[in-house]
């Protein structure tokens, strides 16, 4: 059962991500009408274990408990 995140520090919802370091590789394709080069749509990318819960508009970081509690918090009077 979804429900809905709000950030207990600002109030804000649907705020709240999981934020891993990562990168993406294109391959070159070409180049353009206007000399720029041109990249493939498809792409590779590789997740590293360094992550981060945060939420997008104060900037709060939580760690995965606070995230549980607050998911079960937000529940339980759903199911009372």
């Amino acid at each position: 059962m979804a429900s809905e995140m709000v950030c207990p520090n600002c109030g804000c919802e649907d705020s709240i991500d999981w934020k891993y370091d990562a990168w993406a590789c294109f391959e070159i394709t070409g180049v353009d009408a206007r000399g720029g080069l041109m990249k493939s749509t498809e792409f590779d990318t590789q997740v590293f274990d360094d992550n981060k819960i945060e939420c997008s508009s104060c900037g709060r970081l939580f760690n995965e408990q606070e995230i549980v509690e607050l998911l079960r918090r937000a529940i339980a009077p759903a199911e009372g």
